[in-house]
């Protein structure tokens, strides 16, 4: 029942929270190349099947010029062996955001654009790595591409459907026969001062730069990448902690109520939060530090809150330091400042490996509070890798939310849906998954010893 309540006190929250109209910020396509292990361009769509009317409460129908009755996916859960690629697939989506909305502030000139092209074939190193996403950007379908080498920018364009039909704003490609940029703007209403051109440097995207120029449609474009796409690695543990301390104590009242909800009612066992800023550390008499006030100092640094979480004892509510909660309860803590934020903001979240140190119940709670049907609210989305069988389910995830990776035999990784395969409607999809029906497990026949 925790999985329930979860979902049900968040949603209880957000009907009373008002925040704000619905303005369908949405992904609906990712396009990527020649990154990591992944070669040949590999496609994640959250565009649903047209035909499925199976658990309306998981996507939505914007009904833009050009869409028709398309369905866009609220939530993906990306399934895989190790080693894969499923991480891949968030790392590209990763870097292609930051690239597109920090190249021209996050890099010397000279700098390479950090592209990782496909490892396992020399020629591929020479390729460009290519990224396309389509996704409603204040209310209009909007696709952004973008290709690169490891030292420059060699296209990108922009490409608007206000009335169905396809408009470039504009398309910048590298010339490598006269070593110059060619730059086509196509619509009168859309055009660039020769200062923002130059500005545009080899190893920066023209988004990156415009938004420092203010150039309004390239500042709308660069606004999405950096407020309405977060990823979070499982690696990042401390960090998100943080992240979610800051946000309690700086955001506003409503968060925090709805933080403290999804913490209560996860049966963890805590009734109250306490999140205070860590001191600074004190200096001995001329400003040298003692040993033991060094290592003192080192430790606040790297928790920069003091948290405490209220837990139910025999006399009433026990504050315990945060140190000393599981490891369990820090992940899913660490979580709800991300998630709550991707409500709020009408985000989407993308989460890699989201069972990490979580009961499956309160995995699938998070992926219920994505399905649950509020047309009056934001709709965020959410992208998760997972090996988690029991999210296979029916009543969760319709079977186009569910996608795999694949690695073939020269070690390149191919992403698909559940959709590819006639699944048999009388067995549980956690039953195909784990007869390797569906691919995405991994193959070891004769065990992990040699025989």
């Amino acid at each position: 029942m925790a999985r329930l309540s979860l979902a049900l006190a968040f949603f209880a929250w957000v009907a009373d929270a008002s925040v704000g109209s619905f303005t369908l910020p949405m992904l609906l396509e990712f396009k990527v190349s020649n990154f990591r292990s992944i070669r040949e361009e590999q496609i994640l769509s959250f565009i649903g099947t047209a035909d499925s009317e199976e658990l309306p409460g998981n996507f939505v129908q914007p009904r833009l010029p050009g869409m028709g009755d398309s369905k866009v996916l609220k939530a993906i859960a990306l399934y895989g062996a190790n080693a894969s690629g499923k991480s891949n697939v968030i790392a590209a989506l990763q870097f292609f955001a930051d690239f597109a909305a920090n190249s021209f502030t996050g890099r010397q000139p000279e700098a390479p654009t950090g592209t990782q092209p496909f490892g396992l074939e020399p020629e591929w190193a020479e390729r460009p790595t290519t990224f396309e996403v389509s996704a409603i950007i204040e209310g209009v379908r909007t696709t952004y591409g973008l290709a690169l080498t490891v030292e420059r920018v060699i296209e990108e364009y922009l490409v608007v459907f206000p009335a169905g039909k396809p408009e470039t704003r504009f398309e910048r490609e590298w010339k490598a026969e006269s070593g110059e940029t060619e730059w086509i703007f196509p619509a009168t209403d859309f055009q660039i001062s020769d200062e923002l051109k130059r500005a545009a440097r080899k190893n920066c995207t023209l988004v990156s730069a415009g938004a420092q120029f203010n150039q309004p449609q390239l500042t709308a474009i660069h606004r999405w990448w950096v407020k309405g796409l977060r990823v979070l690695a499982v690696s990042r543990g401390d960090s998100l902690i943080d992240e979610t301390a800051r946000l309690w104590i700086e955001g506003p009242p409503e968060v925090k109520k709805a933080m403290l909800l999804f913490t209560q009612h996860a049966d963890l066992g805590v009734n109250n939060v306490s999140i205070e800023k860590s001191p600074e550390p004190e200096s001995t008499e001329g400003g040298t530090q003692t040993l033991l006030q060094r290592i003192a100092g080192k430790l606040r640094l790297a928790r920069k809150y003091e948290i405490l979480l209220s837990h139910r004892g025999r006399d009433g509510d026990v504050p315990l330091p945060f140190a000393a909660e599981s490891t369990g309860t820090q992940r899913f803590f660490g979580l709800t400042g991300p998630v709550v934020q991707t409500f709020v903001s009408n985000s989407i979240l993308c989460i890699d490996e989201i069972e990490a140190s979580l009961h499956p119940l309160l995995v699938r709670g998070f992926l219920q509070v994505f399905g649950q049907t509020n047309e009056s609210v934001q709709q965020p989305q959410l992208l998760v890798t997972t090996h988690n069988p029991l999210l296979l389910d029916r009543t969760l995830l319709r079977p186009d939310q569910i996608w795999f990776t694949e690695k073939d035999k020269t070690g390149a990784t191919t992403l698909y849906p559940l959709t590819y395969y006639q699944e048999r409607h009388d067995e549980p999809l956690v039953n195909g998954y784990l007869a390797g029906r569906y691919g995405g497990i991994p193959f070891i026949p004769g065990g992990l010893l040699p025989k």
